[in-house]
């Protein structure tokens, strides 16, 4: 246990990280004078886990082994930082409506961190687990947050700092929640999301074909273009569902995604990576464009071209987005030497739904896709 001082107007806040992997909770640490022990107390997930491929997100708090706290209230100047230097991090929901203020640094479950928050005021604790910490739990220059990373609320309390104790903060995790905040760094050496192009989405309805492989992928988007506020919706993973339909008798709808390395030296990355989260079905009324519209079981696939394919071209499967009723899928797949798969440095997704009966109307619901280059 670390000892804290307190000032006229400000004490140093110790956080701990003590969440049990086999109990829930750590156990009680004696308090010396003067020192106030911030712990985080484990709640069980509350529904179980949702389809998901490779694991891309986490599926319990237990998955969990690195944290960071956002102060802010009264006197804290929003002085954190998002992962570090040049960092390109997004955020959905303006740090659980706090706005980011003091972002400590990155800590391990068990370990501790030191923050100077002013005493007399009310202040927000939010806690966020950091998944998949690809820097093993260490911080860039800027602290807080780290590339490639998600950011996932876990648990907040609001409490009036005037003296030492000992602050109790619940936190837990709901399986299929999406990070609050996502990180990708630009840094040299490290992955890279590759943008769409503009122009980079489309959809269409078309005869149904599996794999999608008419009509032939150009590196231009058929069908009907998505406009620009659409394609930065599509990749910022923020709970806005945009819906494509199709409801021509024994046809599919059929979404094209045009990812553009034009910027990006594709030798210099082993790996590639496509996630995506949506869902695909189809239902027995017309097409309204209403993302929460309960789809009947069908099997719809997202798929990635490889135009050097053993002197040919051919589909990858990526993951099968196939939820009834009105659920929402996720999943993420990497693959191996990027140079196969672009043409003229620019990378083709296609997301499909099932084929269509009589009368019946074919829906792809889709938040958001991307492509991330990885060394």
């Amino acid at each position: 246990m670390k000892l804290i001082k307190i000032g006229e107007s400000s004490l140093l806040l110790i956080v701990i990280a003590a969440i049990a992997l086999s109990s829930g909770c750590a156990p009680k640490s004696s308090l010396t004078n003067n020192a106030l022990t911030i712990k985080l107390e484990e709640i069980e997930n509350k529904r179980p886990l949702d389809l998901m491929t490779l694991l891309v997100a986490p599926t319990t708090i237990s998955d969990i082994n690195c944290f960071a706290v956002n102060v802010t209230g009264p006197g804290v100047p929003p002085t954190g930082t998002v992962g570090g230097a040049g960092d390109n991090c997004t955020v959905s929901d303006n740090w659980h409506g706090h706005g980011v203020g003091l972002l400590s640094d990155k800590f391990a479950r068990g370990q501790s961190v030191d923050l100077n928050v002013p005493t007399g005021s009310t202040l927000n604790f939010d806690v966020y687990g950091v998944y998949p910490s690809t820097n093993g739990c260490t911080n860039g220059s800027g602290g807080g947050g780290g590339g490639g990373d998600g950011g996932y609320f876990l648990g907040s309390k609001s409490q009036k700092i005037t003296e030492a104790g000992t602050l109790v903060i619940p936190v837990s995790f709901v399986s299929g929640t999406p990070a609050s905040v996502s990180c990708v760094s630009t840094g040299n050496g490290n992955s890279q999301t590759v943008p769409l192009s503009a122009g980079g989405y489309s959809s269409s309805c078309v005869a149904y074909v599996d794999p999608p492989n008419t009509p032939a992928p150009t590196g231009a988007a058929i069908g009907t273009a998505f406009t620009p506020p659409q394609l930065a919706d599509l990749n910022s993973n923020n709970g806005s569902f945009n819906v494509s339909e199709c409801n021509a008798a024994t046809s599919m709808e059929l979404a094209e995604f045009i990812f553009d390395a034009s910027a990006y030296n594709l030798a210099n990355y082993s790996k590639f990576q496509v996630s995506w989260l949506g869902r695909s079905g189809s239902y027995t009324a017309g097409c309204g464009g209403v993302a929460t519209t309960a789809y009947s079981a069908g099997s719809g696939q997202v798929y990635v071209y490889k135009y050097n394919y053993g002197g040919g071209m051919t589909w990858q499967t990526v993951g099968a987005p196939t939820s009834s009723g009105t659920g929402t899928d996720s999943g993420s797949l990497q693959f191996t030497a990027p140079l196969d798969y672009a043409m003229g440095n620019k990378f083709t997704v296609r997301f499909r739904s099932p084929s269509t009966a009589s009368a019946n109307c074919a829906a792809l619901t889709l938040d958001y896709i991307q492509l991330q280059l990885i060394p």
